[in-house]
């Protein structure tokens, strides 16, 4: 009986042993991140967190989850999240949990522009122009996939995921 469980435990410390070393191989093998931060953040208004979508506009920060969904009814929630997805827009809307606000949107849609003309697929210079380049930036060592924060905090900022030089997601993050 004891051999059973001396066996049974020599097994589950090999497995552990074994999980622990390709975790230290993952970890270790990673590009480091280089967070690059400038001198001073761009300022973002208001209008800069309001989206206008199938004839509806959205503040982000201030729009009840109710309201999205009376205004999308085509959309659902993602299991029991606080996560509303348009998943034939390619639009994801998140909502505090407390108060049901919408706080953050994620577009891929390239038809959905933000307050200053920039869409999904635009070239970064483009978002430098109509944005400026007070912006934080992280990446891992190369030079054209990266992402770009505007705003001096992560409670009010629109973060662009460029890759290969190109927008190719757009978040708003307005926290009530």
């Amino acid at each position: 009986m004891f051999g059973q469980n001396r066996r049974e435990l020599k097994i589950i410390a090999v497995v552990i042993v074994v999980v622990a070393c390709i975790g230290a191989l993952v970890a270790f093998t990673q590009e480091p991140l280089n967070i690059h931060y400038p001198d001073e953040f761009a300022v973002l208004t208001d209008q800069d967190f309001q989206l206008i979508w199938r004839d509806y506009t959205l503040n982000i920060g201030s729009t009840p989850g109710e309201t999205i969904m009376e205004y999308y009814p085509d959309g659902y929630m993602l299991g029991l999240s606080t996560v509303f997805s348009l998943s034939k827009d390619n639009i994801l809307f998140t909502f505090t949990e407390d108060e049901n606000i919408l706080h953050r949107a994620h577009i891929e849609n390239p038809a959905l522009s933000t307050s200053r003309g920039v869409h999904v697929g635009d070239s970064f210079q483009l978002v430098i122009d109509r944005y400026g380049n007070q912006y934080a930036w992280v990446d891992n060592g190369q030079a054209d996939c990266f992402d770009a924060v505007y705003g001096s905090d992560n409670s009010r900022c629109i973060i662009f995921q460029v890759r290969e030089g190109l927008v190719k997601r757009i978040i708003l993050q307005n926290d009530p």
